[in-house]
């Protein structure tokens, strides 16, 4: 599935394919990062880049959670409301 991250201080997005797992990979969230902010220092948004609210093409909104797997490597998982 394809989704839509935003954020709502920079007025950009970027679009990541999720598969069914709905986890974001620690390379999609540094290219998300880099397209949505990617300012050095800049404080406007999470480790993904994202803020303000985020919505599945279905129109439900989501979070995206944070972790780290034993190795240290970060990912995100989608959390739908």
């Amino acid at each position: 599935m394809k989704i839509t991250l935003t954020n709502d201080f920079h007025n950009t997005e970027a679009t990541v394919i999720v598969n069914d797992s709905m986890m974001l990979s620690n390379s999609q969230i540094k290219r998300a990062q880099k397209k949505l902010c990617g300012m050095s220092g800049c404080e406007c948004s999470n480790a993904a880049g994202t803020r303000g609210r985020q919505y599945l093409p279905d129109g439900s909104r989501f979070d995206l959670s944070f972790d780290a797997d034993r190795n240290g490597v970060e990912f995100a998982y989608i959390t739908r409301y």
